[in-house]
């Protein structure tokens, strides 16, 4: 018995937790921004650039993705993995968000100052927008 309720019991609680997680309003809207603006140090970096410190785009998919302080204005970037509890942290920058539709963070990343214009893009998944049928995805 207890190894067929304890599992289901602790799946149970995980999912409540993402479920309330889902539900927490954010300081922008979840969904994929461009990066219209990258500035490292005090030069902009194209966006076709080869530079390995520019972005192209920024997803904000889930809020418990990252770890976002609304009263600071600051939001902390991890690198997670498929094992639980393995996460790295990696930087923290300061956002605004003037518009519904712009982010803007600021900060220190790789030792250089960086200022970030994101504008939220009307690209979309299908897939996180609806659920996955394994069979009718497959007969498309």
């Amino acid at each position: 018995m207890q190894f067929l309720v304890l599992p289901a019991w602790n799946a149970w609680q995980r999912w409540q937790g993402v479920r309330a997680e889902a539900r927490r309003p954010t300081p922008f809207a979840l969904g994929v921004y461009d990066v219209t603006r990258f500035v490292a140090g005090r030069d902009p970096v194209p966006n076709a650039s080869s530079d390995t410190l520019g972005w192209r785009d920024v997803a904000f998919d889930s809020p418990g993705g990252g770890s976002v302080d609304a009263a600071r204005h600051t939001m902390a970037v991890w690198k997670t993995s498929t094992i639980p509890g393995d996460s790295t942290f990696l930087f923290t920058l300061r956002y605004t968000a003037p518009d519904a539709r712009t982010v803007r963070l600021d900060g220190v990343l790789r030792g250089d100052s960086v200022h970030v214009t994101l504008e939220r893009s009307a690209r979309h998944f299908q897939l996180a927008e609806r659920q996955f049928h394994g069979l009718s995805e497959y007969n498309r």
